[in-house]
């Protein structure tokens, strides 16, 4: 039996006027702009190609993060008809390509990477430390990671200060 080997692309969908943005965007309507994309650019044997490979694993509409599948091989044409898109649904949009793996599992990995460079970015824009600090904790409540009840309080400070 052959194992099928698919690439996952990461992507984050980036609005034109963030604005007018509502949350009726759907993974149905990405794929069906992807899929018209391809077919736009690459005809009938880049969407032939893509048809029964491509699917939409994962998408989070608060951080406009899509996890897409494709087949090795044909996810070039796929990432290259990406570039021309311009519209997602009703609203102008395009597609930035995050990360390309090998697995969902590697993706997930560079996702969780990613969100946290980009909390400390925004975490830097905040002026006040009160409200760094109230951000902290509220990252810390959402947090899966299981706290030590032998930690002192002492060493709770040196570890969220290093964070």
């Amino acid at each position: 039996m052959v194992r099928l080997k698919n690439r996952y692309l990461l992507c984050e969908i980036i609005y034109e006027n963030e604005n007018s943005v509502s949350t009726s965007l759907t993974a149905f309507k990405i794929l069906n702009c992807l899929k018209d994309a391809v077919l736009q650019i690459h005809g009938v044997y880049g969407g032939s190609l893509l048809k029964a490979s491509i699917s939409v694993k994962y998408f989070n509409e608060k951080t406009n993060i899509v996890l897409i599948r494709a087949a090795r091989g044909s996810h070039k044409l796929l990432q290259s008809a990406m570039t021309f898109v311009q519209k997602i649904g009703d609203y102008s949009a395009f597609f930035n390509t995050i990360h390309i793996g090998g697995t969902i599992q590697s993706c997930q990995k560079f996702l969780m990477k990613y969100n946290k460079r980009q909390l400390k970015v925004l975490l830097a824009l905040v002026s006040k430390k009160e409200e760094r600090k109230k951000i902290r904790e509220n990252i810390k409540q959402c947090s899966i990671v299981k706290q030590n009840p032998y930690l002192e309080e002492n060493d709770e400070k040196m570890v969220s200060d290093n964070d």
